[in-house]
This record gives structure tokens, C-alpha cells and sequence, in this order.
């Protein structure tokens, strides 16, 4: 018994709180789908990291703030290039990508839902992510690269989304929690 009133007189002496901000403190937000986001991960991103702010209640409907997030171009550009080879694998003259830059430009508005007004935007925000990839895929479907670094541009292309869609949230939120 005495050994927990020993910890938490030390929890409260170095004023540890178990709840970061009070219920009456955290704001209501809501965040539709994003404009553009086919497959849904920036959104959820957004709410994850407004949620893990502890300044923000994500809400379905009802909040006393709202998120709008438009996607105003994603586009990939080749940056990295090597030399094709032929069917006896020599050198050709041709090149073919084999690293690609993909980025993604959003716009965001925060307005409060009770008195109508603008807080934020409209803003924009970017992200990229730069990854690797074979040009051309296996014919068998076997990945035949070293722990899988480099995989057919579809496939790659794919896999890089997830971390793009990340970053981009990232740098929402942060925008948002300094309103």
C-alpha cells in the first residue's frame, strides 16, 4: 500500500497528467473524404494524427470545425535512368527509368462550422516520395531482386502511395495545429 502511495505522490509531484487535455479543452473536427483520395489512406491519416494530437475529437458529423482536402495534381516524374539491355544482355543505347519521383499537391480549407468563417485556406500543401523500380516486370511473376527493393513500376508505384499519403497528412495536421 505504501509502495502506491509512494508512486503516485511521485506522478503528481512532477505534474505527470493521465489525460493530456480535457475533454472540455479538445475540439470537435470533422474531415470528409478528400476529393481525389481513391483509395482513402489520406484521409485516414488525417484523422489518425488529428486524433493522436489530443487537440482534436474526430467526429462524423456535427463539429464544431470541418476539414475539406481537394487534390489538385499527383503526377510522377522519372529521375533515375539506366541503359536497356538486349535479349543477350548487352548495352543498348536506349535508357529506361528505373527511379521515380511521385508527388502530390493538395489544397485545404478549415472553417468553423458554427460561425461559417474561414480559418485556414485555402492553402496548399505537397508532398514526394522518390522510389525504385524495374521497368520491366518478371515474366513468371517471380520478384528475382535482392529482399524485394525493386519491384515492376505498377507495383512500386502502388507501394509508394502509402508513404506519400503519410508525409502529405503529416504536413496537414501540422498546419491545422498551428491555426
Amino acid at each position: 500500500m505504501k509502495r502506491v502511495l509512494l508512486i503516485l505522490l511521485l506522478l503528481s509531484s512532477c505534474g505527470y497528467q493521465f489525460e493530456s487535455l480535457s475533454q472540455e479543452r479538445r475540439v470537435t473536427i470533422q474531415v470528409p473524404f478528400a476529393l481525389g483520395d481513391h483509395q482513402g489512406d489520406l484521409t485516414n491519416f488525417v484523422v489518425q494524427f488529428l486524433a493522436e494530437s489530443g487537440r482534436f475529437v474526430p467526429v462524423t458529423s456535427g463539429g464544431r470545425y470541418q476539414l475539406d482536402i481537394f487534390f489538385l495534381d499527383c503526377r510522377d516524374v522519372n529521375v533515375g535512368f539506366r541503359y536497356d539491355t538486349n535479349a543477350e544482355g548487352e548495352l543498348t543505347n536506349t535508357l529506361v527509368p528505373r527511379e521515380t519521383r511521385s508527388s502530390s499537391l493538395v489544397e485545404i480549407n478549415l472553417w468553423d462550422t458554427t460561425s461559417g468563417l474561414t480559418v485556414i485556406g485555402p492553402a496548399r500543401v505537397s508532398a514526394s516520395v522518390v522510389f525504385d523500380h524495374e521497368w520491366y516486370s518478371s515474366p513468371d511473376a517471380i520478384n528475382v531482386f535482392s529482399l524485394g527493393q525493386v519491384n515492376d513500376y505498377s507495383d512500386a508505384k502502388d507501394n509508394a502511395l502509402y508513404p506519400l499519403n503519410r508525409e502529405l497528412a503529416k504536413k496537414i495536421v501540422d498546419l491545422v495545429l498551428n491555426f
